[in-house]
């Protein structure tokens, strides 16, 4: 998810969290950082729906969700091919959804203790993108 300032369309504010009444400058930062950090790829199955824009409310209780029209308008509006993003535990360190869009690379091994995630990491190369991943 991005901020709407920078997607160029107008989104609904994710759940209020952060400053308490901070300046309209401080809530937009915060919430583009809040959503930088935390928003993921939207699950049908576990999120609620999304809204016209593909934006949903995130049930990790930060951030926002974000469907294939929120990744189709973001690649296009800006050029580029893909989204990397991290900080969402995978169980093999790397998952790619969205059709190819979004690829998600989780570079800790045995995040929680009751799991055993992999770690990832992506390498990106003469148009080709490499995963890595290891379980130590």
């Amino acid at each position: 998810g991005i901020n709407a300032e920078y997607m160029g369309t107008p989104i609904r504010e994710c759940p209020p969290s952060g400053p308490t009444n901070p300046s309209p400058q401080v809530k937009r930062m915060y919430q583009l950082f809040t959503d930088l950090m935390w928003a993921d790829p939207h699950d049908p199955e576990t999120d609620p729906d999304v809204d016209q824009h593909g934006f949903g409310e995130s049930v990790r209780g930060e951030g926002c969700t974000y469907a294939m029209k929120a990744v189709e308008d973001f690649l296009q509006r800006y050029g580029f091919e893909m989204i990397f993003r991290a900080h969402q535990p995978k169980a093999s360190g790397f998952h790619v959804g969205k059709g190819g869009k979004v690829v998600t690379v989780f570079s800790s091994s045995h995040y929680r203790p009751d799991e055993d995630n992999a770690a990832g990491a992506a390498f990106v190369d003469d148009n080709t993108v490499r995963a890595i991943t290891r379980l130590w």
